[in-house]
């Protein structure tokens, strides 16, 4: 998984699709992402700070702080096989819930928040359950040693858990 930052929005020539165009953190790799043409307009929208959904979005983050949560990171999920898909982590009461959302209104949501993104390559191949083990959302390595100490101190807890 790689933190990524959006550095582009084009359509392509030769399909007429809209591709949004990533830059991996780390190693300035460009990560590309198919877009529906009729969805491209909210994120060029967002990023220049004109989104009409600017309002919704402040009023969404807010109802979620007023109940003790807080909006992370999202994940998008690339899939040569499929579509590509995302989400949005939500923090609340301990723990991190990862919500599935429509890979545009999430990555619109995290620019207008300042959240951080990261790509998932989703690998293929195996069996069925291997996919499905494979095809999670991989929780980014700022959020494990959380979850780690989560682990251990629930297993000091009860030691025939181990």
């Amino acid at each position: 998984m790689q933190r990524v930052s959006i550095t582009r929005l084009l359509r392509d020539r030769a399909s007429h699709e809209t591709v949004l165009i990533l830059e991996a953190s780390d190693n300035n790799e460009e990560i590309t992402i198919g877009v529906p043409s009729h969805k491209a307009g909210v994120l060029a929208l967002e990023a220049h700070g004109l989104n009409d959904r600017c309002p919704l979005y402040g009023i969404l983050a807010e109802c979620v702080a007023q109940l003790g949560g807080s909006f992370g990171p999202v994940v998008i999920m690339r899939d040569k096989e499929s579509a590509n898909s995302a989400a949005i982590s939500l923090a609340h009461d301990g723990r991190t819930t990862w919500i599935s959302a429509d890979l545009v209104e999430v990555i619109a949501l995290a620019l207008h928040l300042q959240l951080p993104i990261y790509v998932n390559e989703a690998v293929t191949g195996g069996t069925d359950e291997e996919r499905a083990n494979k095809s999670e959302v991989e929780i980014p390595s700022v959020f494990r040693e959380t979850f780690q100490q989560d682990t251990l101190a629930k297993q000091d807890e009860d030691p025939s858990s181990t």
